[in-house]
């Protein structure tokens, strides 16, 4: 009878174990599992620290920066609000037609382009100015006047068109730069080139080879024949300098009108591919990058400012879209605020007037979309 008693107790305690087995068994899983994902997750922040650890090397190294200068940049950028008013920022573009086959020779500012980027949608605004304006003050065409900046301000000569043509349309600049040619191609060239839809085909039989002895007086070793078909291109510096600087095609590709457009398709594109996700984590060409402008730009717009001014642009980097503008001229528009004088009034020069300074502040007002009123 003893022996039935115990019997039947250890069959209850079997009974009561095999009942408690499965929250045993799934309390173990869910151990197991809390601890694969614990591994998981840690795993995967490791994984993702190596590598933007190894990412953020590859820039630093690409921009010949250490540690602590990396780390300096990123704290001035964070604690730095970009230069602007009325939440605009201003940029004055001069891009200089020196060439490697024409030093010694007077520096003219072949491509004069307002930017005036708008940081709350993310819109920037581009206007051309023509090469050819009159400053009937300075007796001369406005694409000179960084040549007489240099007597005026020889460490700064950019200052003195930067304060001309803020006069003269009524915006505000807070910066000026400096970009020649070969500048322009080599950045092209590091993001791997431009797309650029072009609008008409042309030929120039008279473009200027950048590899000729400017002193030669044969033509055949000044000039070669370029041509530009009709559609989408994708083109190196080298290729987009030609298509900029092309001013002898039939045409109405020939004018300064269309030259000034085509300058501004190519600084659209040139933005466009630099903010392109492929360029942006690609870290060592930004690095390059970085390493470049430090180099040939950073006097005039410092690195933190740029990056402190592309912070603030991050939110609307879905809705960064340019609005290329030019300036009406008469008689083609009726109301043109410029005009082209006989020539025998400007010592037989091929100039644009401006007809009216009041019409012309408010133009450029509208065109670049300003609320805020032009500097009168």
């Amino acid at each position: 009878m003893t022996e039935t008693i115990s019997d039947s107790k250890q069959i209850d305690k079997i009974q009561a174990d095999y009942k408690k087995l499965p929250s045993k068994i799934w309390l173990k899983t869910i151990g197991f599992t809390l601890v694969f994902l614990f591994i998981l997750v840690i795993g995967t922040i490791a994984t993702f620290c190596s590598i933007a650890l190894y990412k953020t090397n590859q820039f630093r190294i690409a921009a010949k920066l250490d540690w602590k200068e990396l780390s300096n940049i990123i704290t001035q950028t964070l604690e730095r609000k970009p230069i602007s008013k009325y939440d605009r920022k201003n940029i004055l573009l001069l891009g200089t037609d020196e060439l490697s086959n024409r030093e010694n020779h007077p520096v003219f500012t072949d491509t004069m382009m307002l930017l005036s980027i708008d940081l709350n949608s993310g819109k920037i605004y581009t206007l051309a100015i023509p090469r050819d304006l009159w400053l009937d003050d300075y007796k001369t065409k406005i694409n000179a006047l960084y040549i007489y900046g240099k007597d005026r301000y020889p460490e700064k000569p950019e200052l003195f068109p930067q304060t001309i043509v803020s006069g003269l349309t009524g915006v505000e600049i807070h910066h000026s730069v400096i970009m020649s040619l070969d500048q322009l191609s080599q950045i092209i060239d590091l993001i791997g080139g431009v797309n650029i839809e072009i609008q008409e085909s042309f030929t120039d039989d008279q473009f200027p080879r950048t590899d000729a002895d400017i002193s030669s007086n044969n033509p055949e070793e000044l000039y070669e024949t370029i041509s530009f078909e009709k559609g989408d291109e994708k083109m190196s510096g080298a290729r987009a300098l030609k298509y900029i600087r092309s001013r002898h095609a039939q045409g109405q590709e020939g004018n300064d009108l269309a030259r000034s457009r085509r300058q501004q398709q190519v600084i659209s594109a040139l933005v466009s591919q630099l903010s392109n996700f492929n360029t942006l984590k690609n870290t060592s060409t930004l690095g390059q990058l970085y390493f470049f402008y430090q180099t040939n730009f950073n006097k005039y717009l410092d690195t933190i400012e740029l990056a402190s001014t592309i912070k603030t642009l991050i939110p609307q980097r879905n809705n960064i879209e340019f609005s290329a503008q030019s300036l009406s001229i008469y008689p083609e528009d009726k109301m043109g605020v410029l005009t082209h004088p006989a020539t025998k009034d400007y010592d037989d020069q091929w100039v644009y007037i401006v007809r009216d300074e009041l019409k012309l502040k408010e133009e450029i007002k509208n065109k670049l979309n300003l609320d805020s009123p032009v500097n009168e």
